[in-house]
């Protein structure tokens, strides 16, 4: 696994912040996650350290001297698309790093019941949904994978994401090597109201050839090279 028992424990305690369309809100703001109008009772789960206090249940505590918090499915949860490049040319350094990204920022929307669904590009795995922080080990496990075949982000991203979305946040994780256009796919999901973050990752090695004598560069996808 990626992330140790203890990162992720912290990463629970992380929220995306999303800009949210409605009157008398600023951009960059998020509702709480609390009882209340729209939203529904979830489940208990035990307390641990750093969870708010008004989440705590102290009517259980009076019962049963047990300290749990209440979670609630709220109507205003955030969708959440994270497009994580998994194609050829991500390899070494660049594909742990992505990994790593695409995982956080999941498990980070799970743990504030948002709804998450990973798009994985290249490889030989489809787009997965996840919902709830009991599903945080299936998106780590789902992250890791060895890269291949070529980069096609808007055709995999407009093939996997339902025609009835109502938008949200997109985050593409990519070192963005698509030869038909990198800037495609953020235009459709901007199109589609989703508010995009584009996050580059690259290999230290990759872009660091040898300085001296003929240099033969290879494209991973295709199999071409330039000398």
């Amino acid at each position: 696994m990626i992330f140790t028992a203890r990162e992720v424990a912290q990463l629970r305690h992380l929220e995306l912040l999303a800009a949210k369309t409605a009157r008398g809100q600023f951009s960059g703001e998020r509702e709480m996650r609390r009882a209340g109008p729209g939203s529904g009772f979830r489940e208990h789960r035990a307390y641990t350290a750093g969870d708010a206090l008004r989440r705590v249940d102290w009517n259980v505590y009076a019962r049963m001297k047990t300290l749990v918090v209440k979670e609630f499915d709220a109507e205003e949860a955030l969708d959440v698309v994270v497009v994580q490049d998994r194609s050829a040319s991500m390899r070494g350094a660049a594909a742990l790093c992505a990994a790593k990204v695409s995982a956080a920022l999941g498990a980070v929307a799970l743990a504030q019941l948002d709804r998450v669904l990973w798009i994985p590009v290249g490889g030989d795995r489809g787009a997965e949904s996840f919902r709830g922080h009991r599903r945080v080990p299936e998106l780590l496990d789902a992250v890791e994978g060895d890269a291949a075949g070529g980069t096609d982000l808007l055709g995999t991203v407009s093939a996997s994401l339902p025609r009835t979305g109502r938008g949200g946040v997109a985050f593409l994780v990519s070192d963005f090597f698509d030869p038909k256009g990198a800037t495609r796919a953020v235009s459709w999901l901007a199109a589609r109201r989703y508010r995009v973050r584009a996050i580059q990752v690259e290999d230290p090695v990759a872009l660091a050839p040898p300085g001296e004598g003929r240099t033969r560069l290879g494209d991973a996808e295709n199999g071409g090279s330039l000398v």
